[in-house]
């Protein structure tokens, strides 16, 4: 049985929602992510214990999900499931392309083979879609087709991933000009807002105000840098955002600084959280 197999056969409990939780095995489960872009190929022995030493790093540090690119989801997916640790795998669409019909059904077929070669893998619990649309842009071009557009990249990710995924879209918009995407959870990006506004922001993405959110799906919460005088690190942050629902967090250290290897490691608060 070769290496690459050995890992393929190498199984954890999928991921699911329940309301505004996500569960594992029945039970919440509090998604603990950091980035990781290693473009180390994990092609040979050694390197693929190196990557298996990185990994047991980040799961000592409190670390269950790894946010990645398409470009190192390939040689680390497998890798992922061997060290019981769950990935997202980030693609980019730039908005000028998906705004455009020969540029649309460019990232179209892109996201199509990407879904496709990733499909199956026991790590993969979902695709983060970055798109950085901004106020202008959709204003110009008009809700209904943004909606339309980011909405065909949706559909062609759970066509082809066969629903075993979920799909999320990364998004920073504090006075929402959007209604919520129609996708499986929600993945809001907080960076420059004190905590007042990360509050603010997260009850939007609930669909307002009250106990009866009209959107009751997960929210993935984005932190990085300072946070009105509170790190991102803060476990006090963490703690507090956790009692408010939130089903998992993400800090996006590149945002911050890079380690040189191209590992980005902020783990210490979500290990207490």
């Amino acid at each position: 049985m070769s290496f690459h197999r050995s890992f393929r056969d190498e199984a954890i409990p999928p991921l699911t929602s329940a309301g505004n939780l996500l569960n594992r095995n029945g039970r919440r489960f509090l998604l603990r992510a950091t980035e990781f872009e290693d473009y180390r190929r994990a092609d040979n022995f050694d390197s693929k214990l190196r990557l298996m030493a990185d990994f047991g790093e980040l799961k000592q540090a409190g670390i269950n999900t790894l946010l990645m690119g398409v470009r190192s989801a390939d040689s680390t997916l497998d890798l992922c499931a061997l060290a019981g640790l769950y990935a997202i795998v980030e693609i980019q669409a730039d908005p000028a392309a998906i705004l455009d019909r020969r540029g649309l059904r460019r990232v179209l077929s892109r996201f199509e083979t990407s879904a496709r070669d990733l499909a199956g893998r026991p790590a993969l619990s979902g695709f983060l879609i970055n798109c950085p649309l901004d106020p202008p842009t959709i204003r110009f071009h008009g809700p209904a087709r943004i909606r339309n557009v980011i909405g065909a990249l949706i559909d062609v990710i759970r066509a082809t991933s066969c629903g075993n995924s979920f799909v999320a879209v990364r998004t920073r918009l504090p006075e929402p000009i959007l209604a919520p995407f129609d996708e499986d959870l929600t993945y809001v990006t907080t960076a420059g807002l004190d905590v007042s506004a990360i509050r603010k922001a997260i009850d939007s993405a609930r669909g307002g105000s009250g106990k009866r959110p009209s959107h009751n799906r997960p929210i993935i919460v984005e932190l990085c840098g300072m946070h009105g005088g509170m790190h991102a690190e803060d476990p006090d942050l963490i703690a507090s955002l956790t009692a408010d629902g939130v089903a998992g967090f993400v800090h996006r250290a590149s945002l911050i600084e890079q380690d040189p290897r191209g590992v980005q490691v902020s783990a210490s608060a979500l290990s207490h959280a």
